[in-house]
């Protein structure tokens, strides 16, 4: 097994240990310890970056929450722009268990112009208890910080969004620009 499998595997089994704790704060505490010393291990793996995309592409198949977090931490550790394709394909999928801000915000710390497309489609989400519109706004901020001129026009587009808050947010940020 490659080597961030391999991670993935040995901590997916600690996080498990972590969920069938009894008390919320050993919970969050354990989880967040795991969590930084899994990081931790990708940062020292060498060029893994084919791995973690083929890991995230996995994910459109596997719904394992523990899968899902500890993919998703290895792609923000070692984001690039290999993972650009992966982390678009994610934020496509309509499902509770993928974390879509934290997507939106990857795609916008890659900065890569290929995840336009993705981001602006993903603004027009109706996410069942989204009622500050968290994900379309998550997505205007990454549209920003791509800054090209498709991604400024994608912002531009979201002032007919059907809803107040993104409509909003959009004027908010071209008014930064400007």
């Amino acid at each position: 097994m490659p080597p961030v499998g391999e991670l993935v595997a040995e901590y997916a089994s600690l996080l498990q240990s972590c969920h069938d704790m009894a008390s919320a704060v050993v919970v969050v505490d354990h989880y967040g310890k795991t969590i930084r010393t899994f990081r931790a291990a990708v940062r020292e793996l060498g060029d893994v970056e084919a791995e973690i995309a083929e890991g995230l592409r996995g994910l459109l198949v596997n719904r394992d929450w523990r899968q899902i977090d500890l993919w998703l931490n290895a792609a923000d550790e070692r984001a690039s722009a290999g993972l650009v394709g992966p982390l678009c394909d994610l934020l496509d999928v309509r499902d509770r268990y993928i974390q879509h801000e934290w997507i939106a915000e990857m795609l916008g710390e890659i900065g890569s112009a290929r995840a336009v497309r993705a981001l602006t489609d993903a603004c027009s989400f109706d996410v069942s208890g989204d009622t500050f519109r968290s994900l379309p706004r998550c997505c205007l901020d990454a549209l920003a910080a791509i800054g090209t001129a498709e991604a400024m026009m994608a912002v531009r587009s979201q002032l007919s969004s059907p809803w107040s808050e993104v409509s909003e947010y959009a004027a908010e940020l071209l008014n930064e620009e400007e």
